[in-house]
């Protein structure tokens, strides 16, 4: 990028336009491109309480092996998915791609991901062992809730600031952080809002199904018992299904401001959104 050249800002109103046509316009590709990836999920997420039902009966906020197991199944899963739809757009269909590329481009999104989880894990971690202190008063556990949102918040800005680096890697084309930071100036608001503009319906459809199963399961609100079985699989498949296409409209939005910023560049091909 030349020095004072003014950053190139894109509308969200038409990145938004063109995740939506990316995926709703092409929904068989999901199931063709991510089966495995739907199968890995829907046994991560309906066997164990199959299995051990009740498990969270009366402590919903207690973590145990298996809610770490499926929390590591769905970043595998879902990055392997993320990797071959920013190829389904990027570079064409990527099962006729040689695997060495989704591979190499699996194992780049893996180490950024935990990368960033890495990063946030050290803030929160910090920030609990210090309002765990016995002699740290009301003012100071404030200050330090103060400081690591402060702190969550710019390391979220770094991470939208750096998001090209995702697909380029899937694309066989890898950056650099300095490469993304400046080729991503003036639009790390933009992608914020687009990201939220295209996901956020679908996760609040899937939370208003979630909680219409819920009040059939339990009419009288007495949701301490064990989840019926039925609930238990209709619950994962919409869990699945929600975490699939948020997957896919959050990897187009990235693959549409990837092609308009860094594509033309890095490639020397200038490209356009188009579903």
């Amino acid at each position: 990028m030349v020095t004072g050249e003014k950053p190139r800002k894109l509308g969200v109103g038409t990145m938004v336009r063109f995740s939506y046509r990316s995926v709703f316009g092409r929904l068989e590709l999901i199931p063709e491109l991510g089966w495995i990836v739907m199968l890995a999920l829907l046994a991560a997420s309906i066997v164990p309480d199959l299995v051990m039902p009740g498990r969270h009966a009366g402590q919903q906020f207690r973590l145990d092996v298996l809610d770490f197991a499926q929390a590591a199944i769905a970043l595998l899963a879902l990055s392997a998915f993320a990797v071959r739809w920013h190829q389904s757009i990027l570079v064409g269909d990527p099962r006729r791609q040689p695997a060495a590329l989704f591979f190499q481009g699996w194992m780049r999104f893996l180490i950024y991901g935990c990368a960033v989880y890495a990063v946030l894990g050290a803030i929160v971690a910090v920030a609990a062992l210090a309002l765990s202190s016995r002699t740290a008063s009301e003012p100071v556990q404030a200050a330090v809730l103060l400081v690591a949102a402060a702190a969550c918040w710019l390391a979220i800005l770094a991470v939208v600031r750096c998001a090209l680096v995702f697909p380029a890697a899937a694309a066989g084309k890898p950056i650099g952080l300095g490469t993304s930071w400046r080729l991503m100036r003036g639009n790390v608001w933009r992608l914020i809002a687009a990201s939220i503009l295209v996901t956020l319906p679908v996760k609040l459809t899937a939370l208003g199904l979630m909680a219409l199963l819920v009040a059939a399961a339990w009419p009288g609100g007495g949701g301490e018992a064990a989840t019926p079985p039925g609930i238990v699989i209709i619950g994962g498949v919409i869990e699945v299904i929600s975490d699939m296409l948020v997957a896919a409209l959050g990897a187009s939005v990235l693959a549409g401001f990837y092609r308009e910023l860094a594509a033309w560049r890095v490639a020397g091909v200038a490209a356009t959104p188009s579903a």
